[in-house]
């Protein structure tokens, strides 16, 4: 079927038409479902009470609320709500300025402008179809404290009940017995012994031959050569060599002879002489089995008497030129362990012990196993490196002494102390280093101490190690166990044993020695009671020691004494030391290692030393920190803090704070009163009126208040009837100045006159005082008196005000009784 251009257009538009009131329907049902489920907003209502604004809302239904604080501007949404054709806005004033609503996406929206930003703003529900919002009020001069760490100058810390592995005081053995720290500390030593490396035993031509005919040539080598070798007769070995050498006419011969004319000379300890044999031997027969045998000892020689790190390179290029089956290879992988040891490379020396392409002879494997146990324990491993070297012939641990000195270490660290002193008493024997002699034997009487920690004799074997090797790590060190074994004899040694800690820390060359003599210096102290002379070394000890072994100790113990201390400062009235000893180890404070329970004390200490500024920020920490009810307790002396800085403004914007968070504190009039106290001072008389309660209490301090605010709003009649029924005892000078001129305004002189005359006699505002008598007496007609007032006023004033006023004074009763005398005359 087909349709003209008019038809086509026709048929087009009933369509679009048929579309559009499907989605009008659509739109209908959606609303009207919506208006169905909808909250309806009726009516607010606010009321104002001094700095709090509540704004009520009643609903059919509670809606859900949220709202936002943008500055001055308070939005309130209510989701899927309407509002009543009744409802109205609220008319402006002080607090809110004006209110708008509007509707977006079937949400309403209030919105309130302050006047200035909010201090608080809180919204909640008061029953089944009412919401109030509080709106604490701000002014000109609101201040709050977002980020109290940030602005404390001080100290700061973080309230954590959590167990705090990092705490010193967690991980330090010592803090219930310092007096043990000096028989269970042991300081680990580090005793520098160097790797015997590995030869094979003379002749080492022993170990070339690979066939028959190498064999043949070597079992005709001279008998009394070997014989005088294995005796270590080199002497006699280097000329029978060189006898040899002369007479020997096979080249093969002549070879093996003069490499074992270069053996000997290094068994003998000349390497340099045998180095230039070795070199020769290697430069000419490169490609030959006594070349790399050659080369193979040159590397021994590099690592032994020059530079292990050189040695072990050169030594890994080497041994990928060795065939792997010979023995020569056996050797050089030893070499390469043992150099791996040296220059403590303990991964690649793991690689090389296990590696399964080296054959290892008989005659090294006890050696390899041995060097396996060196690699445990120089990798730290000491359980398993106890074990080994358990394992292993004592023949061959007393040949290498690197080893040895590790199995001392082993026994000593697992506490079998009788078998380390006499381990050590042999590892004394090998090493030659006069250093390394001294730590060998200071270890050995410290394993006998272990043993015997009463035995007096020990003492001087301490002594004799300080006289044997002067001026060494071990001496120094045996000086410091002398110390703690007299102090372990005899307790009351201690006070004279300071002074040798101390010049041992002073003296030494070897920091480890320096941080354990002072932090044993500051533990005398502390078991002497003298916390103040421990404290500085202890401080000291910690800064200067930044990576001490003894650090932890050091601190725990800092942390131990520092809270009894600064007490004790606090209680003598030491304020700013105190606060200077807190600032100075601020980071325990701030890591929640010094409880928090000193930081109030601290507080009241800045409060006390008038350092006003670094109380307020104290206290609000404090506040900020502390559980609920706690923080009360800091609203006062941060607002006494805070009115001593002159802030008055600000003492008015906490204490609104404070009433409205606590409505019946038990601080509320103390603090009235100091709110009072600004708000006069800074003219707000209004606004003080308008806090004073009714009727008034019977404090005498509020009543003060009253009058104080009563006189300067100009109604003298409450402020002279307040004051009147006070005590006069208890009235201070300014109360009675007040009172007489709260008199003297309601012309009840007679009440004004003993006041002022009492004021004179006390020397308050004499000048002002005897004015206002004068005027009295002008009132009262005895124009004598108030001339002599006037007179003295002039003659002894020292305020230029009411001298000033006086002479006026005078000057006009002059010209009156002039003019009168002209009238009369």
């Amino acid at each position: 079927m087909e349709y003209n251009l008019h038809e086509i257009y026709i048929i087009k538009t009933v369509k679009r038409m048929k579309r559009l009131f499907y989605i009008f329907f659509c739109i209908f049902l959606f609303q009207t479902a919506n208006a169905i489920g909808a909250t309806k907003l009726l009516r607010m209502n606010k009321l104002d009470s001094n700095d709090l604004t509540q704004i009520f809302f009643t609903c059919d239904t509670l809606p859900e609320y949220h709202h936002q604080v943008f500055g001055k501007r308070i939005n309130l949404f209510f989701s899927n709500t309407t509002i009543d054709n009744a409802f109205s806005l609220l008319e402006g004033g002080d607090t809110i300025v004006k209110n708008l609503i509007d509707t977006r996406d079937n949400t309403t929206i209030l919105s309130f402008f302050l006047r200035y930003p909010p201090q608080k703003v809180d919204i909640s529900t008061t029953g089944e179809d009412k919401l109030v919002l509080e709106i604490l009020a701000g002014n000109e001069y609101s201040r709050v404290y977002r980020d109290f760490t940030q602005k404390f100058g001080g100290l700061s810390v973080v309230q954590d009940d959590r167990m705090d592995y990092t705490n010193p005081l967690a991980s330090s053995p010592y803090i219930h017995d310092w007096s043990s720290f000096f028989s269970r500390y042991l300081a680990p030593v580090d005793i520098p012994v160097p790797v015997t490396y590995t030869l094979p035993e003379f002749p080492i031509y022993a170990s070339f031959p690979s066939n028959d005919t190498e064999k043949h040539l070597f079992s005709t080598f001279p008998a009394e050569i070997i014989e005088a070798g294995r005796s270590e007769m080199w002497d006699e070995v280097l000329s029978s060599t060189l006898i040899a050498i002369g007479s020997e006419f096979n080249q093969d011969k002549k070879k093996i002879l003069a490499f074992t004319y270069g053996e000997s000379l290094l068994r003998k300890g000349d390497w340099k002489s045998a180095y230039k044999q070795f070199y020769l031997l290697a430069d000419n027969y490169p490609a030959e089995l006594i070349g790399f045998w050659a080369k193979y000892l040159l590397l021994y020689i590099t690592a032994v008497y020059d530079d292990p790190f050189l040695a072990a390179y050169e030594a890994d290029e080497f041994a990928k030129r060795v065939p792997a089956v010979s023995n020569l290879s056996a050797y050089l992988h030893l070499l390469r362990i043992e150099t791996a040891l040296a220059t403590k490379e303990m991964e690649k020396m793991l690689q090389l012990l296990e590696s399964p392409y080296v054959a290892i002879p008989d005659k090294i494997f006890d050696t390899v196993e041995l060097r396996r146990a060196d690699q445990l324990w120089a990798s730290a491993k000491r359980v398993p490196a106890y074990a080994a070297y358990k394992s292993t012939d004592n023949l061959l641990l007393e040949k290498h002494s690197y080893s040895l000195n590790g199995y001392c270490d082993s026994l000593f660290r697992f506490k079998n102390f009788a078998g380390a002193a006499e381990c050590y008493q042999q590892l004394n024997i090998l090493v030659e280093e006069k250093n390394t002699r001294a730590l060998v034997a200071y270890m050995g009487a410290l394993s006998k101490l272990q043993t015997a920690d009463k035995d007096k004799n020990l003492t001087e074997l301490f002594i004799e190690i300080e006289d044997t090797y002067p001026g060494t790590e071990g001496a120094y060190r045996a000086a410091l166990k002398k110390n703690d074994h007299r102090y372990l004899l005899d307790p009351k040694w201690l006070s004279q044993g300071i002074k040798y800690y101390h010049a041992l820390g002073e003296n030494s060359s070897w920091k480890d020695v320096n941080e354990e003599a002072f932090l044993k210096e500051a533990i005398s102290y502390h078991l002497l009671n003298e916390t103040e002379n421990a404290i500085p070394i202890l401080m000291k000890l910690i800064r200067d020691f930044r990576t001490g072994k003894l650090k932890t100790h050091s601190e725990a113990l800092l942390i131990t004494l520092l809270p009894g201390e600064i007490r004790r400062l606090i209680e003598e009235k030491q304020y700013l030391k105190a606060l200077a000893l807190a600032k100075q180890n601020k980071y325990y404070f701030e890591r929640n290692w010094i409880k928090t329970d000193l930081f109030p004390e601290l507080a009241d200490a800045y409060l006390q030393a008038n350092l006003n500024k670094e109380a307020e920020k104290s206290y609000l920490y404090l506040y900020d920190i502390s559980p609920k009810n706690k923080k009360e307790d800091y609203f006062l002396p941060l607002i006494r803090s805070i009115f001593d800085q002159g802030k008055y403004y600000m003492v008015d914007d906490y204490a609104t704070q404070y009433d409205y968070l606590y409505p019946e504190g038990k601080y509320k009039a103390d603090i009235l009163d100091l709110r009072l106290q600004a708000l006069i001072l800074l003219d707000k008389y209004d606004k003080a009126m308008a806090l004073l309660p009714d009727p008034l209490p019977e404090d005498v301090k509020t009543r003060q208040f009253a009058a104080s605010v009563y006189f300067y709003n100009n109604e003298f009649e409450k402020s002279r009837d307040i004051l009147s029924a006070i005590d006069h005892r208890q009235l201070s000078t300014d109360d009675i100045f007040i009172l007489a001129e709260s008199f003297l305004r309601t012309e009840d002189y007679p009440g004004a006159t003993p006041l002022f005359e009492e004021l004179i006699e006390k020397d308050y505002r004499p000048e002002q005082c005897m004015y206002r008598l004068a005027e009295i007496a002008n009132k009262n007609g005895d124009r004598e008196k108030s001339l002599k007032y006037y007179e003295k006023i002039v003659e002894k004033g020292n305020d230029s005000l009411w001298t000033k006023y006086a002479e006026r004074e005078l000057r006009f009763i002059r010209l009156s009784e002039s003019i009168q005398k002209g009238l009369d005359g």
